[in-house]
């Protein structure tokens, strides 16, 4: 599935993007905003990405102008019995790519694909409290804080977006 604006596209993610995901993921000012700031394999990122890419629950995707690479999204269904139709979802972007809007763009889109394809009824943001960028992101978007709550010692902001109309 490809979404595409003029400037932009949105396509799936292939094993083939796996570097690409790993140094994205891996770089500074990325790790230090994320949940899990270690770095991660090689090898560990591909059985990851193998794994995510062959699953139902989980959508990525690449974010492009004029070919060039210019970050990710990746959605994760939650599975939990009482957030039926919720998804959780998170962006990443290279640093020559943000303060550009591309980040919105790609939000919309994940969302609107998450909404035709998938049936998603909330869309759910976790952000650590500190990441002023991720939290003006997703308000921007429309997503709404719901909740602030403490995890292995990180103070998150979660946000939602109902899809539901």
């Amino acid at each position: 599935m490809r979404m595409t604006t003029a400037a932009l596209t949105l396509r799936r993610a292939g094993l083939e993007d796996g570097p690409f995901l790993l140094t994205v993921r891996n770089e500074d000012s990325v790790r230090s905003q994320s949940k899990s700031q270690g770095l991660i394999s090689e090898e560990t990122h591909k059985n990851w990405l193998e794994q995510h890419l062959a699953s139902s629950g989980t959508a990525i995707w690449i974010i492009e102008r004029e070919s060039q690479k210019l970050g990710y999204v990746r959605a994760q269904k939650i599975d939990d019995p009482g957030k039926s139709g919720q998804w959780l979802l998170s962006v990443a972007l290279t640093p020559v790519s943000r303060g550009k809007r591309y980040g919105t763009w790609a939000v919309a889109e994940a969302c609107r694909f998450l909404r035709e394809t998938f049936h998603a009824k909330t869309i759910v943001a976790e952000v650590l409290s500190r990441n002023a960028a991720s939290l003006r992101l997703f308000t921007t978007s429309g997503f709404i804080m719901t909740a602030h709550v403490q995890e292995h010692g990180q103070d998150l902001h979660r946000l939602e977006l109902s899809l539901s109309k």
